[in-house]
């Protein structure tokens, strides 16, 4: 009985996530398109922790940051006061990880090459500014530092997880 419950529960949970999914997608790509003037980062930073903080929420999962930020509910700002973007660093050890970040900070995610292939997940990785990095490749590693770097300064955060791999 304990088995089905999980099972009926887990299909639900998947089943939330696709749908709130689909619809913040659509308000995204919408408001992309209607404020074509305003700098992308401002819609992604609106609408990528809304959806970060929803799903955590169908997943049960409960995040606690304590700080001048986020006890006032806001993001922490991807830039510091000389306008440079900031660096958060972070440990990667569940797949929970990536949006507690999202929900939690201003900033474009590194995540490993592969992931940019992967159907519906790539594509929309990619529409938010997510850098790749092959870990085998030392060109890739230039080529995404050239990219953080240029992305700090321009004054948006980029998040980051050293050791590059989720434990399960």
């Amino acid at each position: 009985m304990i088995k089905l419950g999980n099972n009926i529960r887990f299909v639900t949970r998947v089943a939330a996530f696709a749908i709130v999914t689909s619809c913040y997608w659509s308000l995204f790509e919408l408001e992309a398109l209607v404020r074509r003037k305003s700098p992308r980062i401002d819609v992604i930073n609106k609408w990528v922790p809304r959806w970060a903080r929803i799903n955590l929420k169908i997943f049960g999962v409960q995040v606690e940051a304590h700080g001048k930020y986020a006890d006032d509910g806001l993001l922490y700002p991807s830039q510091g006061k000389n306008d440079v973007g900031r660096i958060f660093v972070a440990n990667h050890r569940s797949g929970m990880d990536i949006p507690v970040i999202l929900a939690t900070v201003a900033a474009h995610v590194i995540s490993r090459h592969d992931l940019a292939t992967w159907p519906l997940i790539g594509r929309s990785a990619r529409r938010v500014g997510t850098l790749f990095v092959d870990r085998a490749s030392r060109r890739s590693g230039a080529s995404v530092l050239k990219e953080v770097n240029s992305t700090l300064l321009s004054g948006e955060g980029v998040a980051m997880f050293p050791e590059g791999t989720a434990h399960v």
